[in-house]
C-alpha cells in the first residue's frame, strides 16, 4: 500500500533503487524493400547510399552532375558509370565500389584510373603509352619494360 503524504519517503529505506545507466542503445531501422540485398554492381552501391541520406535520385544526380535517367539506369537497369563519373561516385558514397588487387602492378593501375576518371587513352597519354598497351598490362598479358615501370610507380 502506497500512500502519497508528507514523509512517505521514510517508508521506502532498505528497498534497493533499479539500476540506471548512461549508454545509449542505437537500433537499426528495418532497410526499406528498394534496399539492395546484394551489392553487384556500382548502381546498387549509389542506392544503398541514397537511401541511407534519404534522397532522391533526382538529388544524386544533381550531387553528381547528370541527369536523373543515369541514376536510375545505374540502379534499376544495371549500367554500368563512366569512368569519368567515378571520382564523383567514390567521393559521394565515400569508399570505392570495387574490389582492386592492389599488390599487382595491374591493380594499382586500374585503381588509379578509376579513382582519377581516367580511360586507358588517357592513362597512356600520362606513361606514354597506347589505350591497348595499358589495357594488356591490367589483363596481365604483359609487363612493362623498366623504363615505362619507372614512370608508372611515379604516377601511382
Amino acid at each position: 500500500m502506497c500512500t502519497l503524504f508528507l514523509g512517505d519517503c521514510n517508508t521506502r529505506k532498505g528497498i534497493p533503487a533499479l539500476p540506471f545507466s548512461r549508454s545509449l542503445n542505437v537500433v537499426e531501422l528495418p532497410k526499406s524493400q528498394y534496399y539492395p540485398k546484394e551489392f553487384k554492381s556500382v548502381g546498387d552501391h549509389i542506392r544503398a547510399w541514397r537511401l541511407n541520406n534519404h534522397l532522391l535520385q533526382s538529388e544524386v544526380a544533381k550531387l553528381l552532375g547528370v541527369c536523373e535517367d543515369t541514376i536510375v539506369g545505374w540502379e534499376m537497369r544495371g549500367t554500368t558509370p563512366f569512368i569519368r563519373h567515378m571520382p564523383k561516385i567514390i567521393k559521394m558514397i565515400g569508399y570505392t565500389p570495387f574490389k582492386f588487387d592492389t599488390s599487382t602492378l595491374a591493380g594499382q593501375i586500374i585503381h588509379y584510373r578509376f579513382t582519377n576518371g581516367l580511360n586507358p587513352k588517357e592513362f597512356g597519354a600520362l606513361i606514354p603509352a597506347d589505350a591497348t598497351t595499358i589495357q594488356n598490362w591490367e589483363n596481365g598479358k604483359h609487363i612493362p619494360r623498366k623504363r615505362k615501370y619507372k614512370k608508372i610507380k611515379n604516377i601511382l
